[in-house]
């Protein structure tokens, strides 16, 4: 066993032993961005269903660090269980159901993580590719899985093993989130097809464009505060000269 890979086994073990897993894992700023990837391979139906409760899914993705606490990726299996029978509850509106979404994304992107990285910059997946939806029906044993897949990995910050980490994550976390979707038996509309691509060129044009758009309009505002101003000034001198006659 190379002593990489020993010394990966020995720390993952630990941390599962103790039955927690700290804050180490892809940073705030990088898992909101693995949440938007993760939202552009959803289903119609529970595209709508996340994209209205968005505030309460990313709060779900952060929770660690807003608690400052310690998770065990393992947990899955409890929250996704939970998850579905809210579902079946119809209980969508209730804050805990859109938020157990965002926990089910944090525990996976922690589980195949290579550790702390210190900003967004370290994270730079030019092209994230959608793999096509698998079920999960039994979540521990496909958490388990990741581990397993990705434990030589630990360690490694390179921005080329990390963009494929990054790219596991997102997939992993639309498995998660799909299947509990199906298995509470609610509709998903027509489901992205495997080889869908997000390409981050793309998706920085957009935030350029709309960058732009919001600097436009908040310009065109200022600019239109002065004349309203002339204006509103000019009505009382209208009333005087009314008042003389």
């Amino acid at each position: 066993m190379k002593a990489r890979t020993f010394f990966a086994v020995l720390v993952f073990g630990a941390i599962l032993l103790s039955g927690a897993l700290p804050c180490w894992a892809f940073n705030a700023e990088t898992r909101r961005e693995m949440l938007k990837d993760t939202l552009e391979f959803m289903p119609p139906e529970l595209k709508s269903y996340l994209w209205g409760n968005w505030d309460k899914v990313t709060a779900g993705m952060l929770f660690d660090y807003r608690n400052n606490s310690a998770t065990n990726p393992e947990d899955i299996g409890n929250v996704y269980e939970n998850l579905v029978a809210r579902l079946r509850e119809n209980r969508l509106t209730e804050e805990n159901t859109a938020r157990a979404f965002g926990v089910m994304a944090c525990l996976v992107s922690q589980a195949v993580s290579p550790g702390w990285l210190a900003s967004s910059t370290d994270v730079d997946p030019a092209l994230v590719v959608y793999d096509g939806f698998q079920d999960v029906p039994e979540p521990g044993r496909k958490m388990k899985g990741l581990i397993d897949a990705n434990i030589d990995y630990y360690g490694d910050r390179s921005n080329e093993r990390v963009s494929v980490l990054y790219g596991v994550s997102v997939n992993a976390a639309a498995d998660f989130w799909i299947s509990a979707w199906k298995r509470a038996g609610l509709a998903t509309g027509q489901m992205v097809a495997s080889g869908r691509q997000i390409k981050r060129s793309d998706l920085l044009v957009k935030e350029l464009d709309m960058a732009a758009a919001e600097a436009a309009a908040a310009e065109a505002q200022k600019k239109a505060k002065p004349s309203q101003k002339k204006k509103a000034a000019k009505k009382p001198a209208k009333k005087k000269k009314a008042a003389k006659k």
